[in-house]
C-alpha cells in the first residue's frame, strides 16, 4: 500500500531528525548555516522531542489496518509538511 510506504518513510525521517536534533543540536544547526548559543540548542532539542512524538504516532498508526484512518494520518502529515515548506520558502525569499 502506497500510504503505508509513505508513512514508513516519514517515520524514518522523523527518527533521524529526532536523534540529530536532541543529541547533536550544534552540528545539526551548522548544516543549515545556523550558529547560536545554549538557548538555541535547547529550543532545537525541544523541537527534536516533537519528532519523537511524531515517530511514536506513526509507529502506532502503521499497526492499524483501517485504511481510512491511515488516510487521515497521511493527510494530517501532508498539510503539516506543506505548511513547513511554505514557511521555509518564505524565509528563503527574504
Amino acid at each position: 500500500m502506497v500510504i503505508k510506504r509513505l508513512l514508513q518513510i516519514n517515520l524514518l525521517v522523523s527518527i533521524i531528525i529526532a536523534i540529530t536534533f536532541i543529541f547533536a543540536p550544534g552540528p545539526t544547526l551548522a548544516i543549515y548555516g545556523i550558529s547560536g548559543g545554549e538557548s538555541l540548542h535547547v529550543i532545537t532539542q525541544y523541537f527534536g522531542t516533537t519528532h519523537v512524538a511524531f515517530s511514536v504516532l506513526l509507529w502506532l498508526a502503521l499497526r492499524v489496518d483501517d485504511s481510512r484512518f491511515l488516510l487521515y494520518i497521511m493527510t494530517s502529515f501532508f498539510f503539516g509538511d506543506l505548511t513547513g515548506t511554505i514557511v521555509l520558502l518564505i524565509a528563503q525569499l527574504r
